[in-house]
């Protein structure tokens, strides 16, 4: 099953707890609170963006975003608040995972999927569209098979 976003809103987070959850250091306002991730140039209010690459300086200087994550290197370009981190890819994707959480995928079978009557398939289990379970497959509780 392909990975889908969830219909409620959006997680809210402080900048602190962000922080926390991301081992980043954190620069400025940690009350500050992000609802999403977004590129420098399109970020506005909310949003949380990151800079890695110095030629993408002067969209740091333009940036509507709330916050931002840096490198340590890069802490000094910006006033705005930032999680700085020695791995600010890592950082974001860690950022963007707690505040835009994967929703599970139901449990069961999709019709179009192909499953061995040979395979066991556990009732809390998800098999997506188009997936194949062969003869011997077992796919344990909670598993989602894409």
């Amino acid at each position: 099953m392909a990975p889908t976003q969830s219909a409620a809103p959006r997680a809210s987070l402080t900048l602190a707890e962000l922080a926390l959850a991301t081992g980043a250091a954190l620069d400025g306002d940690g009350t500050i609170r992000v609802t999403h991730v977004a590129p420098l140039d399109r970020a506005g209010p909310g949003a949380i963006a990151f800079l890695t690459d110095p030629k993408y300086r002067p969209q740091l200087a333009a940036t509507r975003a709330s916050a931002v994550i840096v490198a340590p290197d890069m802490a000094a370009d910006t006033t705005l608040p930032r999680l700085v981190h020695g791995n600010p890819y890592a950082t974001y994707a860690r950022v963007a995972a707690l505040l835009h959480p994967r929703t599970a995928a139901p449990a069961g079978v999709d019709p179009s999927a192909a499953v061995s009557p040979a395979a066991r398939v556990a009732a809390s289990a998800a098999v997506g569209a188009r997936a194949v379970i062969g003869a011997g497959t077992v796919v344990g509780e909670r598993a989602e098979v894409g």
